[in-house]
C-alpha cells in the first residue's frame, strides 16, 4: 500500500475520534513500525508500506481511536531533551514537570552545600535521572513504592548511562516509619499523586483508563501525600535545604495550609506555560 495513502486514511481516523494532532500522530505510528524518522515516510525508501507493516500500524491506530495515550503505544516519552521508557505502570512524563527540574537546579547554583537529592515518588525517574544527567556533582537517591515503576526507571538509567549515579529503593512515602529511616539530604522533590477522587470525572479518557490510578490519585482529596511531607520531611532535609513540589492548581491554597500550619515557610511558587500555579518550593 502507498504509504501516502495510508497516512491520508489513518489521519481522518484519527479525526474522527477527536485525537488533536491526528497527521503527526500517524506519522509517529507508521514510523515507529518501519524503524525509520517522521521525514523518511516521505523518501522513496518507504514510499511502500507491507502488508505486515500496515496491519501492525493498524492496530495501533484502533487502540489510538480508543484514546490509549501515544507515549504507550510508542513505549516512550521524551521529557527534559531525553528518551523515557514508559509503560502502564508508570505515569507519563509532562512538559511541565521540567520546571521542577530546572527548579532544583537553580537552588544548587545558589548554594556550596552538598549536592545531595531524595526523589519521592521517582515513577519513571524521569526527574531523578534528568538531573544526574546535567549535573555529574548531583548525589541521588530515588523512591517508589511500585516494584513495577522501579523496573523502569531501573531501565532508563541502564539505557542513560546513570545507573552508578541513582540509586532505586522500593519505599512507601505514606508509611510513617519511611521517614525516619533515611539519611539527611540537601533537597527533596516530588511530583507525587495529587487528584482527588472528586475530580475524576474532569479528566479525559486517556488519562483515566490508562495511566496508573496510583500514581494519579491520592486520599483526602488529593491531599495525603502534602500531608505527610509537611509532618515528616523535616527529618531528612539538612539545613538550609528545600523541598520542591508540583500540585494541582485546585489545591493550591489547601496545600499552602497544610505546610504553614505546620511551620513551613513558602520560599516560590512556580508557574507553569499556561499560567496555573504548578510548582512550590519550600523550607
Amino acid at each position: 500500500m502507498k504509504t501516502f495513502d495510508l497516512l491520508k486514511k489513518t489521519e481522518s481516523l484519527l479525526r474522527l475520534s477527536d485525537v488533536s494532532s491526528p497527521r503527526l500522530e500517524s506519522e509517529l505510528l507508521l514510523a515507529y513500525i518501519l524503524g525509520c524518522s517522521r521525514a523518511d515516510l516521505y523518501g522513496s525508501k518507504f514510499d511502500e508500506t507491507s502488508k505486515d507493516s500496515a496491519e501492525k500500524f493498524l492496530d495501533l491506530i484502533k487502540r489510538r481511536q480508543k484514546k490509549e495515550p501515544i507515549a504507550y503505544l510508542l513505549g516512550t516519552k521524551e521529557f527534559m531533551g531525553l528518551s523515557f521508557k514508559v509503560t502502564r505502570a508508570t505515569l507519563i512524563p509532562r512538559p511541565e514537570t521540567e520546571l521542577l527540574v530546572t527548579a532544583v537546579e537553580d537552588f544548587f547554583k545558589k548554594t556550596d552545600h552538598e549536592q545531595s537529592i531524595l526523589d519521592l515518588g521517582t515513577g519513571t525517574g524521569c526527574i531523578a535521572l534528568s538531573l544526574a544527567y546535567r549535573s555529574p556533582s548531583f548525589k541521588i537517591t530515588a523512591i517508589d513504592f511500585s516494584e513495577q515503576a522501579l523496573c523502569v526507571a531501573r531501565a532508563n538509567a541502564n539505557n542513560l548511562d546513570l545507573s552508578s549515579r541513582v540509586s532505586f529503593l522500593k519505599r512507601d512515602i505514606l508509611d510513617p516509619s519511611f521517614w525516619d529511616e533515611l539519611p539527611r539530604f540537601q533537597a527533596l522533590v516530588s511530583n507525587p499523586p495529587y487528584i482527588g477522587e472528586s475530580e475524576a470525572q474532569d479528566l479525559s479518557k486517556d488519562v483515566l483508563d490508562y495511566e496508573p490510578r496510583s500514581a494519579l490519585f491520592a486520599e483526602n482529596e488529593g491531599l495525603a501525600f502534602y500531608e505527610s511531607f509537611a509532618k515528616n520531611a523535616r527529618k531528612c532535609l539538612q539545613k538550609n535545604g528545600r523541598l520542591f513540589l508540583e500540585l494541582s492548581p485546585v489545591i493550591y491554597e489547601s496545600v499552602i495550609n497544610i505546610f504553614q500550619k505546620n511551620s513551613w515557610t513558602l520560599e516560590e511558587t512556580i508557574k507553569d506555560y499556561t499560567g496555573h500555579k504548578r510548582h512550590i518550593v519550600l523550607s
